[in-house]
Order: structure tokens, then sequence, then C-alpha cells
């Protein structure tokens, strides 16, 4: 059934305007009922709550679709790094022992088990639904937060264009499986449980909200450190509901704050915890921190010349500018025009304000233009534009005018943003639906999948990680590539002696030089500066150990001699 479905795509591409405008179109027509039914203040069925997120998700399902099928990587290299992290983790879950996450904390690899767990495949498909589930997820909690200040109808306008974005990009840095993505499902989470749980007591289960507002803070920094100023923005909001909150004694505002601080250290202490136990604690402060700090300061690039660059990487598709354009319009249209109605932004409009100041924080610190970083503004845009409009709706004196004029503003926006996903035209997968469904495997995959047994694994010099995912052996070393050593830096010494160490302790089957031209080649082209012979140490190893079994463009294979098909005479064990 699948076959024929992918194969009749391939020739029918208008389907998938089909496919993706009817879900749409019913999800705008049930917010637009809810809106003539005046239904912002009513209390909405759970059941209409649940028929409403699987809608959503079925917008976003309807438009992405395409891109979960796509067999290969999508030009960033991240996605095949966390995904053959997540292979690792399968068989060794201790994190520093079996993984280096680099700049990338724990829970974004850890967030690709539980789908696996499931059935699914541990492969780009996974990684991109989860990334899919993460993202429905902090829409559904930016909803949720909304709700709680302008009801469900007004939410549900709120989020359309950030949700239409999301849906529809096409832009690679948008649409594969990310660091940031775990994180921007946390974020919005942690905001909407502090916001319900701000007046509840301590004492019985509305306590466990609070905490959990303070846990989720906590988490930010073990999915990505640079998220931090987010956990540091909900940790400080909070503190300042405490120190305003006249009807709490301050007996109560300082239980409060130590479930607080409670919260945010829990996941720290426990992780620590799990690092120190498993006698990994040099190898985090070496992996994450270290390399973390190294990362933000081994740039010298102006903010200007972060934004310029990010300006000019998103000029190929316009999509993030419009959207970004849509938000302000919104943004400012509403500020200009609240002033008319005699009213001031209220406490939301000013949590939009201080998070999408976190946010382009956010995305400067670590002083490189990389355009994923634009999605930590997808949530503060939402909720800076969204309360914007729905004060509007809700004050308004002359409510007939202001709304169609605040509807009309708002089918601009949104008129926009498709018109530049259709100019974008049909995914690219379309023509190979039926061959990728197949998954096609490069000459090298097949090759080492030909001669691979159960508990093998592969040792990778370069940065191709997508070898693992396409061959679906773990690590051999705790590297998925190799940029910390074959870089010159002040760890470079460490992170070599420490690849050479985990060849030499989990002895991996396969080795494979990924440094070179051809192919898939990332980074890496130059052999006489950057291959393995280019290091004294780890090239003796590998002649030692291992024999060339095949080279094909920026790859070359090698199998440990004791499994090689072609060695009739092996060496004494060491």
């Amino acid at each position: 059934m699948l076959k024929g479905f992918f194969q009749w795509s391939d020739t029918h591409p208008a389907s998938y305007w089909l496919i993706a405008t009817v879900p749409t179109l019913l999800w705008l027509g049930w917010i637009a009922h809810g809106l003539w039914r005046n239904h912002a203040s009513r209390p909405v069925p759970r059941k209409k709550n649940v028929a409403f997120a699987l809608l959503l998700f079925g917008v976003l399902l309807a438009w992405r679709w395409p891109f979960l099928l796509s067999a290969t990587e999508l030009g960033n290299p991240d996605e095949s790094q966390l995904v053959a992290g997540a292979i690792t983790l399968s068989h060794d879950p201790v994190f520093y022992r079996a993984v280096d996450g680099t700049t990338s904390g724990p829970l974004n690899f850890y967030a690709l088990l539980p789908t696996h767990w499931l059935g699914i495949p541990q492969d780009y498909f996974n990684a991109r639904f989860t990334g899919l589930l993460l993202l429905w997820g902090g829409m559904l909690a930016t909803q949720s937060l909304l709700t709680l200040a302008y009801g469900t109808a007004l939410a549900r306008l709120a989020m359309t264009p950030g949700v239409l974005f999301l849906a529809s990009a096409t832009d690679t840095d948008f649409i594969h499986y990310t660091s940031e993505h775990v994180s921007l499902f946390l974020i919005p989470a942690g905001w909407w449980l502090l916001w319900r749980y701000r007046d509840a007591p301590l004492s019985g289960r509305p306590s466990n909200g609070w905490l959990l507002a303070a846990l989720t803070a906590g988490l930010l920094p073990w999915a990505k450190l640079q998220s931090s100023l987010f956990a540091a923005a909900l940790i400080l909001w909070s503190g300042w509901l405490l120190v305003i909150d006249q009807r709490l004694s301050w007996g109560e505002r300082g239980r409060r704050f130590v479930w607080m601080v409670a919260g945010a250290s829990a996941p720290s202490i426990l992780a620590l915890g799990v690092v120190a136990a498993t006698g990994q604690r040099e190898h985090f402060v070496h992996s994450y921190l270290l390399e973390n700090v190294s990362f933000i300061g081994g740039v010298d690039f102006p903010v200007w010349g972060v934004l310029k660059h990010l300006s000019f990487i998103c000029s190929f598709r316009w999509q993030f500018p419009v959207y970004l354009a849509g938000a302000l319009f919104l943004i400012v249209g509403g500020a200009l025009a609240l002033p008319v109605i005699r009213k001031r932004p209220d406490t939301f409009w000013y949590i939009g304000l201080f998070l999408t100041v976190v946010a382009c924080a956010t995305v400067i610190a670590p002083r490189r233009a990389h355009q994923h970083y634009l999605l930590y503004l997808v949530f503060p845009l939402t909720v800076w534009a969204g309360a914007t409009v729905a004060q509007l709706w809700k004050d308004a004196p002359d409510l007939t005018s202001a709304r169609r004029m605040l509807a009309c503003a708002m089918i601009v926006v949104l008129q926009v943003i498709a018109g530049c996903r259709i100019v974008d035209g049909v995914p690219f997968i379309y023509g190979r639906l039926l061959s990728d469904w197949r998954q096609p495997y490069t000459e090298t995959s097949i090759l080492i999948r030909e001669h691979a047994r159960a508990g093998d694994t592969l040792a990778l010099w370069g940065w191709q990680p997508w070898i693992f995912v396409e061959t679906g052996l773990p690590h051999g070393t705790r590297d998925s590539h190799t940029k910390s050593q074959i870089e010159s830096s002040l760890q470079a010494d460490y992170f070599r002696r420490r690849f050479l160490d985990d060849l030499e302790r989990n002895r991996p089957v396969f080795f494979v030089d990924a440094v070179g031209h051809g192919g898939r080649a990332f980074a890496y082209h130059d052999r006489g500066r950057q291959g393995y012979e280019a290091f004294p140490e780890l090239r003796d190893y590998v002649h030692k150990h291992y024999g060339s079994m095949h080279e094909i463009g920026s790859l070359r294979l090698f199998m440990r001699f004791d499994r090689h098909p072609h060695t009739s005479h092996l060496p004494a064990a060491d």
C-alpha cells in the first residue's frame, strides 16, 4: 500500500498541496468558528481540546511528512551526530562514557530513545518525527500559557503565525532534528507551569506544578548549555513574582523560593551524581563545559557580523524573515493601537518582550551564525505577538471594527507566510519517495553491513557521522566526529589521547577515515594535514591492527585484521 502511494506521489507532486491544505483549512476554520461563537471566555470540553491538539499535529505532519522520509542527511551533520549517539546509547546508556555530545547536552540524545523503544528504527525518520513531536508539544504548551490569560479561542488565534511557519518551513536547518528541539519544548512548558501554579498553595498536589516549573529550568542546561539563558529568565521571573505578590507572607515566599531552587537544582544534582558514580567527571568537564567555552571563545565575530551573516543565510528562502516581519508587524501595530484605546500592555505582553530579548541574546551569545539558532525566537514571538492581538481583540471599544482590522492583519500575515512557502515549491524528495522508502545506502555502508556482526562497533575519523546511521553500528569511541581531535586547540592533546585510549579499550571492528574530497565530504579535505596519518600514534595503531578494505570518494574503510576477509596471517596478540 505504501509502495503504491509513494509511487503515485512521485508522479503527482501536486498532491502535496492537497495533503497540506486540507488539514490547514480545517484548523483555521476551527479557530475562526471559535472566535465567531465568542468562545474566548468559555471552558472548552476536554474531548474538543484533544481533537484540536490532534488536528494541530495533523497540520504540522501534513506539511512536513515528505522530509521525514528522506533517507539521507539534510545538509547539516548535527542530525547524524545525534542519531549516531542515540544508536550508541541503546548499547551503553552512560553518557560521556559511550557518547561525547560536544556542545550538545545528553537530553538531546536520550530524547530519541522512547520512540525507538516503541519500534521505530533509530534513523533519520525517528529523529525528525521526534523533533516534530517536540515542536508540537511546545506549541501546545504555548497555547496553554496564552489560554490562562485570554481563553482558548484567542490563544489558538495567537498561535497561527508560529504554527504555520514551523509547519511550512523548508530550509533544512529548520526541519532536521537539532540540538534546540528539546529546549523548544521545555521553555514554553516551564512558563506554562509557572503561570498555571503561581498562586497555588504549597500543600498538596498544586505544589507539584511550582516544583515542575523550576524543574524544567533545571533541565535546560542539560539539553543545551546555550539555553541556560532561558533557564535563568524563568527563575528570575518566578523570583520576581514572589517579591511582588503581597498576598504571601515572607515565610511563604521563602518556602516557595526553596521549592524553586530545589526544582532547578535537582536535574544537575542527579546528572552530576551519575557522572561521578560512573567515573566520567573528567570527560564531562572536557567534553561539555570546556568545549562550550571553547566554542564561544573560538571565534571573534561581533554582534553585527552575526546578524549580517544570519540575514545573508536567511535570504536564500526568506521564510524566517517573512515570519519575523509578520510577527513584528502585529506587535508594532498593536503597540501603536493600545494607547489609542487607552490601554496599557498587559503582563503577557511584557513576558513576550522579555523572552524575545532573552532569545536574541541566546542566538547571538555563541557569536556564530547558525540558522537553526533562530528557532529560539519562535516561542517568544508567538507569546509577544499573541498577547498584542489578544488584548486588542478583548479590550477595543469598537469591537466589531477592531476585530475586523485584526482579522485582516492576521490574514495578511498568514497569506504572506503561506505564499513564501508556495513559491518554494514541493519538497525536494518528491520524485524519489519510492527509492528513499527502500532506504538506499552508500557503497561503503553496504560493504560494512555485509561484514558486520552483532556487537560490532565502528570508529570514525573526520566529520561524516551519517556512516553510523546507515550502518546502524554504535561508536567504537566516544566520538561521532573528530573535530576536537583534528583542529588545533588547548584541548586537542586530551581528545587525541582519549581517542586512542577508546580504540585500545573497545577494539572497534571497523575504522573509517572520512577526510578527503568527494562523496559527502564535510569540513575536512586535506589528508596530509587532517587525515589519520597526520597523527603518528593513531597512524601506527591503525596500521598495526587494521587492513584496508575499500576507498571511495572521501571515505577509506579499514577492518580489524582478525576479521579482515582477505587476511590469511594474523599478527600476534598484544
